[in-house]
């Protein structure tokens, strides 16, 4: 590569990072409101006609998806092995080998598009009803439709007094944090509105599962798939999830402490920095809720993007830019907000104009508390030195 085009590069990547636009929406209501959840993959695969308690079933699952009026964030593939193979998925499905009984494979794609299978087996031992819904993933659902900024699953261990002194520090610490964490300025300007009626809080709050609790297997099982790593050990597993059930990682607890649980928490409270779904960390759990009605109640929404449309017909496999709309300037909070942001806890309604601007300068143009001069500096530096490199 030559030092000219460096100079290009660096010129482009300082013109992107001061012509961002702004968004003061924390990343956790930013997700709840804009981000439809990924369909996953299902694919049932036969080799012959499938018997009637067969495509009994395999019409269960697909009522269940989204797709054919269902709440579920699965698409279900029915796959012929006497047709030619669909082109994307066709090295999965001669993975299953003959298949002299209908198999079935679920798919996701974890950060950065890596995709992983949760479940193969056969169609026969395929938990239909317990792989959409589980008594923790109700929980789950309701406590983020009613507001609370993320739910932290920990899954225990069965060393009852390492998961106890697990719980114990998330406990206090998501406490603590809940209260201390302030809403990043500017929510509910131009560029920057909210459309749900559910309060905006920092609620965070912890919710445990058993490793054999009823009904949480088939659940227990897709977690342990997608980071089969971090469940060999005997540790407790800690997933923090945000937005329509967006994990944003699955991780062990050999290391964790406070300062680890607030990195965490204060990224998810930030603001919205990167409105592009994919570049940003976590992957959807397989859930079962109708996310429009609980959040928005038959009032209007973010303008669709086209990005709901996409999700209901393929996968994400290429990252999609999310606009900031404008809109109504409505919000709610609870008494979570803070005391320094008392318009938090008001009901604004305007009809902005124009879009939030920055001028990249301005600590606080954008809304935030985080400057951009250091990004200017830094990238003057690297076009400097990028060109002094072209002297003899």
């Amino acid at each position: 590569m030559t030092t000219s085009f460096r100079l290009l590069l660096a010129t482009l990547l300082l013109s992107v990072t001061l012509r961002a636009d702004a968004c003061n929406i924390p990343v956790f209501r930013y997700a709840l409101e804009r981000w439809q959840a990924d369909n996953l993959e299902l694919l049932v695969v036969h080799a012959s006609d499938l018997t009637e308690d067969q495509t009994r079933q395999v019409q269960e699952l697909q009522a269940q998806s989204i797709l054919s009026g269902g709440t579920a964030n699965c698409r279900v593939q029915v796959i012929d092995l006497r047709q030619p193979l669909p082109e994307e998925h066709a090295d999965q499905i001669r993975q299953l080998g003959p298949c002299e009984t209908p198999q079935v494979r679920l798919l996701t794609r974890l950060s950065r598009g890596q995709q992983v299978v949760l479940w193969s087996d056969a169609l026969a031992k395929l938990p239909t009803e317990s792989l959409f819904t589980s008594p923790a993933r109700l929980e789950l659902t309701q406590r983020l439709q009613k507001g609370q900024a993320s739910v932290w699953l920990l899954i225990a261990s069965k060393d009852a007094g390492r998961t106890q002194a697990v719980e114990e520090l998330l406990t206090s610490q998501l406490e603590k944090l809940s209260n201390e964490i302030p809403f990043p300025d500017g929510i509910g300007q131009p560029g920057s509105e909210l459309y749900s009626s559910v309060p905006l809080t920092l609620k965070m709050s912890l919710l445990k599962i058993q490793r054999d609790a009823a009904g949480e297997g088939a659940f227990l099982q897709l977690l342990a798939a997608a980071r089969p790593q971090v469940f060999m050990t005997d540790e407790p597993v800690l997933i923090p999830v945000f937005g329509r059930g967006r994990a944003l990682e699955i991780m062990p607890t050999t290391k964790l402490d406070a300062g680890t649980i607030a990195d965490l928490a204060y990224f998810l409270a930030g603001a919205c920095s990167c409105q592009v779904k994919e570049q940003n960390p976590g992957f959807d759990l397989l859930l079962s809720t109708d996310w429009e009605a609980a959040l928005f109640q038959g009032d209007e929404g973010p303008p669709d993007s086209g990005l709901q449309r996409s999700r209901k017909q393929s996968p994400a496999t290429e990252p999609e830019l999310v606009p900031i709309p404008k809109g109504n300037t409505r919000q709610t909070s609870e008494n979570h907000a803070p005391s320094s942001t008392p318009a938090l806890q008001t009901v604004v309604t305007t009809e902005p104009t124009a879009l939030a601007t920055a001028s990249p300068l301005s600590p606080s143009s954008n809304g935030t508390d985080f400057p951009r001069w250091p990004l200017l500096f830094v990238g003057i530096v690297v076009i400097v030195a990028l060109a002094g490199a072209r002297r003899p």
